[in-house]
Order: C-alpha cells, then structure tokens, then sequence
C-alpha cells in the first residue's frame, strides 16, 4: 500500500507541478531584439512556448524542441559578433534546469550540452557563474531557501551522470564545496523539520537519496578539495558528518536515504584518514576489536595512540565511535554497505592483529590473533542479523549486504588480496555451517525476491568455498559439494527453493553424480509438478539439469550412443507421469516439462511416439531410432491416447507438427450422419512430424474428443482444430471430427472448461475466416450457397484446396445452424449459455 501510495504522489507530484518561471528569467530575452538572430528569435519563441505550458509533461515533451533551438542557435552564431546575445540565451537555457521540479526536464537538456564543441567554454562560464549563485556556500546562496534545496545538487548529479560532458566536471571540482554546502544545508533543513515531529514526502525522501548520492561521487571523485580548507570553507567537513550522522540517527528516513547516507559517511572518512588510519578505525571503532595493529609487535599503549590520532583527523565535536554504536540496526546495516561500496579491498582484507585478552569473549590467552576487517567484522556481523531478522523485509536488506559481502570475498580472492600464507582461516567451518544454515532457513521464505536474494548467496559461497579449498585437493572440494547436496535432496520434490541450489551444484558435480545419489530424482521431479508451486522452479533445475546429463552422455558414449543413454535415463519418468492418469500432472508437464525436453533433444518424439504405438506409415523408411526400455509398464489404450494427444500438443505449439490432419491414403470411410464406417478393419490418420508421416488410430482421436477428463478434450481438441499456420483450411477429417466433438461439449458443468471451450473456438474462427479470405482473395474459391448437403463424401487424402474450402463453407453453415437449433425455449441452462457464448464469438469474429 504504501509503495502505491508513493507511486500515486509522485505521479501527482510531476502531473500537477510544472516549472514555475520568475519573472527576471522569462524578461531577461525581451531586451534583445528578435531581429538580431533568427535562430535566437527561434530559441526565444520556444523558450516563451516552454513557460507558457502548465504540466510537467508537456513541458518534458517540449524540451526537444528548446534543447535543439539552443544547439542550432550556438551552430549558426557568430562568437565575435553574437557574444552578448550567445551569453544570455546560454544562461537561460542552463538556469532552467536550477529551477524547482525541473528534474524531469535534466536527460533532454543535459544530453544537449554534449553535442556542443564550440562555444563549451561560454557554457563553462555560465555554468560556474549560476553555481555560485544559486550555491548555498555558507547560506548565502538561493538554496539557503527551504524552497529551493538541492537546486544545484541536482543539477550536478545530472551532469555527472552523462560521461560525455567532461568538460564541465573541472567546474563540478572548483565548486565541490560549494554543491557539498548547497546538500548540506538543504538535508539539515529536513533533519531538523524531523527532529520536529514532522515527515518528509516521499518526494523529499527522494531529493535527499539524490542529495546523498551526489555528495558521495564529490567526496569519491575528488577528495582533495575537501583537504586543508580555511575560512569559512573549513566547516564544511565538520558539517558533513553532523548531518551524515544526524540521518543515520533518525527514523523518519527511507530504506535508500540510509543506504546514501552510509556511502557518503565512509567516503567522508577516507577524505579524512589514510588507508591504515581507516582500516584500524573500522576495525576498532566500528567492529569493536580493541588494541589493533598492522604488527603483533607493537604494545597495547601505542595501539590506543594511533587510534587516538584517528578520532582528532575526524573533524567532528564528540564521539564518532558512539554515535555510531547509538544506530538503529537498519542504519548500521546500511553503514555496513556503504562500507563494502566505498572503502577499498585492500582496507577490507588487511590483517590486523588483536590481543586476546581484549576481546570481548574474555579469553585469558595472551597471544595475538589475526583479524580483518571483511571476514571478523562484517560477516559475522551480517549473520547475525540474518539469523535475527526484525522483519521479513530487514530479511531482504540483510540478504542483500550478505551477498554484496559475499561477491567482495569472492574478487577479493580472485585478485589475490586475501592473506592464506600462515594459519589464518578467512571462513572456517563454523561460519560456512553458519551461511548455509541462513540459506536454508530462507529457501522457502514467502517474498520472492528474498529467495532470489539466497539463491545468490549460495552460488557466491560455493566459489568462494571452492576457491578457499582449492589446495586441499578437488575430492575435498567435491565431498563438501556432495554433502550439501545430500542435505538438499533430503528437503523433498515439494521444496521449490531447493531447485536452483540443486542446478548450481549440477553445474559443478555433474548430472550423473546426482543421479547416483538418488536414482529416482527425475522420477521425484515429475510427480512434484502435480504441485502449481512447485514448477517454474523444477523447470528451470530440470533445464539445467538435462543439459548437463545430455552432455556427460555424449563425452562419455559418443553422439549416437550418447543420445541412446540419455533418453533411456530420461524419458521413461517423463512417460509413465504422461500415462499416470492424473489430469492436472499431465497438464504441467504439458506446460512446463515437455517442451524443455524437446529442446534439449527434439529427435526423442520418436522414440516416445513409438511408445505408444504411433509408427512412421510403410512410405516412410530410414528411420531408426533405439527403443527404450520400459517392458515393466504396460499401457491401456486410454493411457495410450493421454500420452499421444500431450505429444500432439506440445508437438503443435513447437512447430515440430506440420500440416493438417487428414486421413491415410490407404484408408476410405462413409460418413454417414454423424458416425464412422469403416472398410476393412483399420481407418489411420497421417500426422506429420518433422516431415516424418505417422498413422494414428482415428479411434484414438475420437476417444480423445469424448474422453471423460476435461483437459484431455480441450487439449485433444486443441491439437486437431488449430494450426501455426493460421491461413491453412482445415481438412476434411478434422471438419468431421469437430461435428463429433461438438455435441458432447456443450453442457458441462466447469466454467474452467466453459472459457477454455470458448478461446478454442474464438481461436478456430479467426483461423477460418483468414484461410476463406485469403482463399476468397486469390480467386480460387467463391462461396455458393446450395441446398444440396451430400451425405456421402469420399476422402483419400487429396482434397483440394476448392474442395477443402467448401468443406469448410458447409460446416460452418452446419455449425451455425447447430448452436441456433441449440438455444430452443426449454434447453438445459448450460447448453444454451454455451452456445450463445459461442454465437457471440463467431459474431466478434
């Protein structure tokens, strides 16, 4: 609720709000004279259109226009002779974007500046000269105005964010004082209005996240202009901090003020201290380790010293250290991130040594003990709060400085900047116990993104514990590996959370090691999709998994015999769930499993065809393929029709289908009202399969068409009466299985089935009424209305696209009629709703 809340006052906010103008800016173009310039007539007409516009969106949408009369303007200008005219249209264009609510406008007139090499010293001039006086150096500029904070910040953190417009970062650097003075008097002004009781909109909480951003960069990009200031300049430091902590300190602040806030303290440190003076004031300071040094050598007298040195470079009155003890833990969770974003990694993994006897455990041992700031003040401290959350989304936050701490473990490692060369143990046993124990008392977690957030903590750990463990040996590596899986495997099929850590660890130990730790694993993953929950997941773990197993196979077997083993590990699970008799596992594996199945090996539809029973027709010849092995499981004949009609569909929505369904050239049949006569004793279909001809028993078709399970007939129906190529015309077999299907379809009782039934047809009428038309168009058919309805239409597969055409004509003329004759006074409730539904969608259509 309260992110809609936001979302609706800041769309109020940019709605409702245009740029207001003052008038000195809209009068300061009427002393020169139109005449002058054309190009400056046509800046200056654009310009009085932009302040005549009272919505903030308008106005961005007029932006362009005034942006590119200013370039043309400096284009078409004569230095020497257009000077004066160049200085004010420059200055008005740069002061719009100093105006209140003119953000939006930044991008478009930022972006301008870039284009422009000629006159950039001009734009330097303007630029420094409106600095200064909308600056609040000191309170004497315009931002010294609670209406006007953040002006000038804004606006260089709009410049900053464009690398093109170097040129004007040396006057960001001259003026790094004056835009930090412009931030810190604009968020003292709201720390005091909260001190008052009173709270920020979110609009300002905004402002002050942008605010915070920008002092950060200034303090980063250039911390020398920040050094050794006199005068009234000197202040700023002190000021810095005041209001940094001040934030901290205060609850009324956003989740990203915190977070900008904390960047921007440890920045303004590093301005003040050197690498080692930072690294021991952290450590000491923050982490509470007592007595640190870079040396063992050195006595606890000088370590107090050198701490002591620390606190008199930090230009602030009192404490620092207890000011920051006095945090709420969401503010030193956010002082922790803003540690591992601005200090660098080289501070994070110096060892320092501390005394024992200090420690807050109380240990009588005397001897030294190496610490660094990264792996004995961050992560055990990140840990705790995980292991402690306040709430489900402190959860989130926690999770999301442990994976920053994380990948910083893992590039510090890579780059060789953590010390193993004596007995020091970045993260021994109890903490990597630790880490996994968050992860797993987080997998199941109801906020999805919190999840996601594990997921990537546990891939990160993985390296990490990899990269750590490297000169041990890889059988060391891979049992630890093992042994997280077995815990993994243990947590169940219905566990979703466990199936990307399960794809991670796929990746590093393989499929088939898997597979050997528990042989049943794809058998357990097909009967989960019976769960809705559980199957995005174990699609995407099945995905990776296939892949890896595909690939073991073909390098251990070759690519033919390779094939052969894979299909024989992973099909048979795939098709006893297809013929298992449970609609709704029939219907995810349709949705989820096949297709991805058929992605990794599209050559295995034959094999599963073969299953059951559906054989190339006698034309078809070089087709060969290795049975699989499933003699155990016998199948019934609609167990049969269940699994071919899920091949058919998935079939169909691959494009691996082709053309329509029509009956076997050495098939005849009499229709004769609405039944099949047939001569002989086998009546085949042709389904073309990668342009393969398949028989199928038209028995089965039919059995599936009327079949007792819903999503069986919608999905048999689907497969039969739709095609990819929605100008193709149905055939004459198809036209007469649809007479057959829509007679026992019009009176059930599911409006699931009810709405499906309908986007069926709504989907068959727009395939019909583009094939007519096209048909219509082409001149190859015209529609004849005649009285004559032959019963009797002899089919051998060869119909031509006239004969097809009017088939189509007569059934539609026959469905028509059907759904008419259906809504008689007394019919059932649901047959007429049904059919009026479908009367509806043929009339739409």
């Amino acid at each position: 609720m309260s992110a809609k809340w936001r979302a609706l006052q800041h769309r109020h906010r940019y709605t409702y709000s245009a740029v207001v103008f003052p008038t000195s800016l809209t009068e300061s173009l009427t002393q020169i004279p139109s005449s002058q310039n054309s190009s400056f007539s046509k800046f200056h007409n654009e310009f009085r259109e932009l302040v005549s516009l009272n919505s903030i969106y308008a106005q961005v949408n007029h932006a362009k226009k005034f942006a590119s009369s200013f370039i043309e303007l400096l284009s078409s200008a004569n230095a020497a002779a257009d000077e004066w005219v160049l200085s004010k249209a420059t200055r008005v264009y740069l002061e719009v974007m100093f105006l209140e609510n003119s953000l939006p406008m930044h991008r478009t007139l930022v972006s301008a500046l870039a284009k422009e090499r000629k006159f950039q010293a001009l734009i330097v001039s303007c630029f420094r000269d409106l600095c200064d006086e909308y600056g609040g150096g000191g309170g004497g500029g315009r931002a010294s105005d609670q209406n006007k904070r953040f002006c000038v910040s804004r606006v260089v953190l709009s410049v900053m964010s464009l690398p093109k417009l170097g040129y004007l970062m040396d006057v960001i650097q001259d003026c790094a004082v004056l835009v930090a003075w412009d931030v810190v008097l604009g968020l003292n002004g709201v720390v005091l209005e909260t001190q008052e009781r009173a709270r920020p909109s979110p609009i300002v909480m905004e402002q002050c996240q942008e605010a915070l951003s920008c002092l950060y960069y200034l303090l980063q990009r250039c911390p020398d202009k920040f050094k050794g200031l006199s005068g009234q300049k000197e202040s700023i430091m002190e000021m810095i901090f005041v209001v940094l902590i001040s934030t901290l300190k205060s609850t009324a602040f956003s989740r990203d003020c915190y977070v900008a806030a904390g960047v921007a303290l440890c920045a303004a440190l590093q301005v003040c201290l050197g690498p080692q003076e930072l690294g021991l004031f952290l450590i000491e300071g923050i982490f509470y380790q007592k007595t640190c040094s870079f040396s063992s050598e050195k006595s606890k007298s000088e370590f107090e010293d050198a701490l002591q040195v620390c606190f008199r470079k930090t230009p602030f009155n009192g404490d620092v250290c207890s000011e920051i003890h006095n945090f709420s833990v969401l503010s030193r969770l956010c002082l922790i991130r803003g540690i591992l974003t601005a200090v660098s990694r080289n501070v994070l993994n110096a060892i320092f040594f501390v005394s024992k006897e200090d420690l807050s455990n109380g240990s009588e041992n005397g001897d030294d003990s190496a610490k660094t700031i990264l792996y004995n003040g961050i992560l055990p401290e990140l840990c705790s709060y995980c292991e402690n959350p306040t709430d489900s989304h402190f959860n989130f936050h926690a999770l999301t400085v442990l994976q920053i701490c994380l990948q910083q473990i893992k590039t510090s490692i890579l780059a060789n900047l953590t010390n193993v060369s004596f007995d020091y143990d970045p993260i021994p046993e109890d903490m990597g116990t630790r880490i996994l124990r968050i992860i797993w008392n987080n997998l199941e977690d109801p906020l999805s993104q919190t999840v996601k957030q594990v997921h990537l903590v546990f891939d990160l750990f993985l390296d990490i514990e990899s990269s750590l463990r490297w000169d041990v040996g890889s059988e060391r590596i891979k049992s630890f590996l093992q042994k997280i899986a077995s815990d993994l495997l243990r947590l169940g099929p219905r566990c979703k959370g466990r199936y990307v850590p399960l794809a991670l660890l796929t990746k590093r130990l393989g499929a088939k090691t898997l597979l050997g730790m528990s042989p049943d694993l794809l058998s357990e993953i097909v009967n989960a999709y019976i769960d809705d929950d559980v199957c995005s997941a174990a699609t995407s773990f099945l995905k990776c998994f296939l892949e890896c197993l595909r690939d073991e196979c073909w390098s251990s077997n070759g690519i033919s015999r390779g094939y052969a083993v894979y299909r024989g590990h992973c099909l048979p699970p795939f098709l006893y769930g297809l013929a298992s008799g449970v609609s709704k596992l029939r219907s995810n594996l349709n949705t989820y499993a096949l297709p991805v199945l058929l992605d990794m090996d599209v050559d295995s539809i034959f094999p599963m065809l073969a299953f059951v029973s559906v054989v190339p027709s006698e034309e078809e010849n070089g087709l060969s393929y290795p049975e699989l092995d499933c003699s155990s499981f016998e199948l019934k004949v609609e167990q049969q029709v269940a699994v071919f009609v899920s091949l058919l569909k998935v079939s169909r929505s691959l494009a691996l289908a082709e053309g329509d369904i029509d009956l076997w050239k050495n098939s005849s049949v009499l229709r004769t009202g609405s039944k099949f006569v047939t001569e002989g004793s086998n009546l085949y279909a042709l389904v073309c399969i990668k342009g393969i001809n398949f028989k199928v028993l038209v028995d089965w078709l039919v059995l599936a068409l009327t079949h007792a399970d819903e999503l069986l007939r919608v999905d048999a129906a689907e497969s039969l009466f739709l095609n990819p190529k929605t100008a193709s015309l149905p055939s004459h077999l198809e036209l007469t299985l649809m007479k057959e299907a829509v007679p026992l379809n019009m009176r059930s009782c599911s409006t699931a089935f009810q709405m499906k039934w309908t986007s069926l047809f709504r989907k068959f009428f727009s395939r019909v009424r583009t094939a007519l038309e096209r048909q219509f168009k082409q001149g190859s058919w015209r529609p004849v209305v005649s009285c004559e309805n032959s019963d009797r239409t002899l089919i051998n597969g060869t119909d031509t696209v006239i004969s097809k055409a009017e088939n189509l004509f007569k059934f539609m003329r026959w469905l028509s009629c059907f759904l008419f004759f259906s809504c008689y006074p007394s019919a059932p409730y649901k047959r007429k709703i049904m059919a009026m539904e479908l009367i509806l969608t043929m009339m739409n259509i």
